[in-house]
């Protein structure tokens, strides 16, 4: 039993062995059948991109291009004008301030 268990993890077999055969199906076997929740990190990009939906991405748009006044609508619709996609949708939008607190941009999340 030990020199079984020697030979797995020194890995003393050839490549044309069946031994070596069986470690690639395995190591296939775990990257096509691992779940992708497995990998999934906190903001959940890899279930997004399986899912087919894009995941969260930021635009600066500058206040010349949106008002402080702006409704939500009004910025999607400038967004959307912008990256000419009908299908974006502004999940998010901040102000960036300038040293002396003016709105000089706006820092967009879309989706």
């Amino acid at each position: 039993m030990w020199n079984g268990l020697k030979a797995i993890l020194l890995w003393t077999y050839s490549r044309t062995s069946w031994q070596y055969d069986v470690l690639c199906v395995l190591i296939l076997a775990f990257i096509f059948l691992t779940p992708p929740s497995w990998f999934d990190n906190n903001e959940g990009r890899v279930r997004h991109y399986l899912q087919g939906q894009p995941a969260t991405t930021k635009m600066i748009l500058t206040a010349d291009q949106i008002s402080p006044q702006s409704s939500k609508e009004e910025i999607e619709k400038r967004v959307r004008e912008l990256t000419k996609s009908p299908n974006v949708h502004v999940t998010a939008c901040r102000p960036i301030a300038d040293e002396n607190g003016k709105t000089v941009a706006f820092e967009v999340d879309i989706r």
